[in-house]
């Protein structure tokens, strides 16, 4: 079924780095925070106050493979291919 016309997107997001593979978690949003894996880097962009930013970057030849929101928000957990893995805590500000 096609999508209706009236539908129009809110944003449109280049992402020029994207690594397609079914296997890696490269998005993840919690209460209107997204964040977005571009190949070795983690970004995130706040819809509420249009704030966005640059996260996480991994080293040379690793790529960030998963990225997720724990339950409650309070925590950004990133892990690479390599096995690395960053834990932010985020107050919402």
């Amino acid at each position: 079924m096609p999508l209706s016309s009236s539908i129009k997107a809110y944003k449109i997001l280049d992402a020029p780095r994207l690594i397609i593979d079914h296997r890696i978690n490269i998005m993840d949003v919690y209460n209107g925070v997204i964040t977005i894996a571009l190949s070795e880097e983690l970004y995130f962009m706040n819809t509420q106050t249009n704030e966005n930013g640059l996260i996480y970057t991994s080293s040379n030849y690793d790529y960030v493979s998963a990225v997720a929101w724990s339950d409650d928000g309070s925590n950004l957990c990133c892990a690479t291919k390599s096995g690395n893995v960053a834990l932010y805590y985020y107050n919402g500000n």
